[in-house]
């Protein structure tokens, strides 16, 4: 079946073309041809997409764009490589915030609908519309007679709905893209009035002559919420119009062919304060880097963080500075091993080649490594190596706790034991390996590593855990930014806050409008001295040390009622360059707040709260809990009058952070 280009979406009222619809293939011709070649080589991993995979580029307008995905590679021999490669499609897709896709699909079969049952609950967010031609007669699920298209998305919707059995609500979200590919007469109609139908492409002239029948058997689905006409281009539409007009009225929506314009640029991120008064759940759960994949609306908010990447490029001007002088003192030509540790969109980057360039430092005296583990944001940072950043950084899509540097020999800090050979040096991942790094030269160890992995609590985005394997490739004075975060945290009043979490169990939530007031002065929990592990790799030797506690007592300071405890931190991302969310701070006038890091707030249970007033001594506390699963936070705060201190979360029963 073939798809126009693109496509253009509007309600037909004379020249209203306001809203603006375009249909369009996700990936490449080049790579659907490679695909189909692996498929016939047999390979059994799917690549990730990258630049030139890609039809629409990561900085084109995307709002307005409904992708298509062909289906390719389900059959038992290959059902892997097929699933992966849809699975990097979809992934990518949610990355960019697209919520609908059309599943071109070539062949239907049971393994086929078994996976549509998969990508229905694994990507609950998303409305999947079904390809099926009113021209073929397809071979039936059972493979003993033929069946029309129709009669095929009835036996697809029972066994969907045999599946998923309870969950027969995520039936909403497969709809049909039905191409009307013979005779209008031909065309049961009827049969499709109370379906699914989302969209219909209507046959181009002269194959369809008798339009006014065309359009009588069309009001026959008028009952179908809003379904899309899909013409080939503009002398269609102009073939159809004297008589579509009543039609239309109906509801439908016309397409028609829309140059697509690769220029157009993202319509700009609206400011963080409107995205935070304008959103729908208050109490979000917080951001898990280590297995969750962040959309691009998530990394452009982020972005929008100036003071962050300020102080940021601050600590990494300085760190080059001390990193400069210690080999210059020494009088020794130095090449600098340099690692971004998941450094999503790249604005890390972005600072270093500042200060690299403020500094009038060569480049060609570094080697930039980026690891990042989320495959959909890969294109973006390949597109930005290519054009900003003169493709001087080394991509590695990878989870950094199981990277090794891409060199045959490792020889760390001059220690004999450590220099190996490592055999599979090049390829790490399913992302290509770049062309500037010389495998066969020796690795020493990096010389500075920075990361912005901090947490609104400090280390609840397991920034102790990933750093992990990064020290055993470091040099002994590796510079390290941030080089400490101190985990900080106070009981707070907030009534409103505390009433829209009762209708869960109490867990660890980030407040999108963090209404509270701190009873007392935050106290500092615990911290983490990223600078000196080279020193005494602490916590990788004695995991126990990764497990913090803190319980004591403070003065309450303001009457209320306490609803929770709030979390915060301070990070001290190079000698005196401090980046924080402590309102304390703040409101003292010593630094300003970083509004991407927004407070960590730990509710109470119900029968946990209670009133206090200024002057009132209360025992209160919050220890971090590891083991191999995961990471998690138990908290309590006593009441003096009844003696009630229960453990909140015990053993991660609500709230925990997994490793993987």
């Amino acid at each position: 079946m073939s798809f126009p280009l693109a496509i253009k979406r509007q309600k037909y009222e004379s020249g209203d073309t306001k809203n603006q619809l375009c249909v369009y293939p996700l990936t490449s011709i080049s790579y659907n041809e490679k695909i189909n070649d692996m498929i016939i080589a047999g390979a059994s991993t799917a690549p990730y997409l990258t630049v030139d995979d890609l039809q629409i580029l990561p900085t084109d307008k995307l709002n307005n764009w409904i992708p298509i995905l062909i289906v390719v590679g389900l059959e038992d021999a290959i059902f892997s490589f097929g699933a992966q490669k849809l699975d990097n499609e979809i992934d990518y897709l949610q990355y960019l915030g697209k919520h609908e896709c059309i599943l071109q699909i070539k062949e239907y079969s049971l393994k086929t609908v078994d996976y549509l049952v998969g990508i229905i609950l694994k990507y609950s967010t998303m409305i999947f519309s079904i390809t099926l031609d009113t021209g073929l007669y397809y071979t039936n699920l059972d493979a003993r007679k033929e069946v029309s298209e129709w009669q095929l998305f009835q036996t697809i919707k029972h066994i969907i709905i045999s599946k998923l059995e309870k969950n027969e609500k995520f039936l909403q979200n497969i709809h049909v893209f039905l191409n009307i590919t013979k005779e209008v007469e031909e065309v049961d109609f009827s049969s499709w009035s109370m379906e699914m139908v989302r969209y219909i492409r209507l046959p181009s002239p002269p194959f369809s002559s008798d339009v006014s029948n065309l359009l009588i058997n069309l009001h026959q689905i008028k009952s179908l919420q809003h379904p899309y006409f899909v013409l080939d281009d503009n002398d269609n539409l102009k073939f159809y119009q004297r008589s579509i007009t009543e039609l239309l009225q109906n509801a439908p929506l016309v397409i028609t062919e829309l140059a697509y314009d690769s220029q157009v640029k993202l319509a700009k991120v609206p400011s963080l304060d409107s995205i935070l008064l304008n959103s729908k759940f208050v109490l979000q759960n917080p951001l898990e880097p280590t297995i969750k994949n962040l959309s691009n609306n998530t990394y452009s908010v982020f972005e929008e963080d100036s003071v962050k990447y300020i102080q940021y490029e601050r600590a990494i001007m300085m760190a080059l500075i001390d990193i400069q002088k210690e080999y210059t003192s020494k009088n020794s030509s130095h090449h600098f091993q340099v690692v971004i540790v998941g450094p999503g969109r790249g604005p890390l980057i972005d600072k270093f080649f500042n200060a690299v360039e403020h500094l009038s430092i060569p480049l060609n005296t570094f080697t930039i490594h980026a690891i990042e583990r989320n495959a959909a944001v890969m294109p973006y940072l390949e597109l930005k190596n290519n054009l900003k950043w003169k493709g001087k950084v080394v991509l590695y899509c990878q989870d950094i706790r199981n990277w090794e540097p891409p060199y045959t020999t490792i020889e760390i800090n001059g220690d004999i034991n450590n220099k190996r050979t490592n055999a599979s040096a090049i390829n790490y991942s399913r992302w290509p390996s770049s062309p500037i790094i010389d495998s066969k030269a020796t690795f020493y160890g990096f010389d500075l590593v920075f990361s912005e992995l901090i947490g609104s609590f400090g280390c609840n985005e397991l920034m102790p855990e990933v750093l992990h394997p990064i020290v055993n490739f470091s040099r002994s004075k590796c510079r390290f930014v941030p080089q400490k975060v101190e985990s900080y945290a106070s009981p707070v009043y907030c009534p409103w806050l505390w009433n829209i979490s009762l209708s869960d169990d109490p867990t660890c939530y980030v407040p999108i409008i963090p209404q509270y007031k701190q009873l007392c002065e935050p106290e500092l929990m615990w911290s983490w001295d990223y600078q000196n592990l080279n020193k005494a790799k602490s916590w990788f030797l004695d995991r126990s040390l990764l497990m913090k506690r803190k319980f004591g007592e403070s003065e309450i300071t303001h009457n209320g009622v306490i609803h929770g405890i709030a979390g915060y931190f301070k990070s001290t991302l190079y000698p005196g360059i401090i980046v924080h969310n402590l309102p304390s701070m703040a409101n003292k006038g010593k630094s300003k707040v970083s509004v991407s890091w927004l407070p960590f707030f730990m509710s109470l249970p119900k029968t946990s709260s209670f009133e206090v007033s200024s002057g009132d001594l209360i025992n209160w506390g919050v220890e971090r809990q590891w083991n191999d699963e995961g990471v998690w936070y138990e908290w309590s705060v006593k009441n003096p009058k009844n003696g009630n201190d229960g453990l909140v979360n015990v053993n991660g029963c609500n709230s925990l952070f997994k490793l993987y």
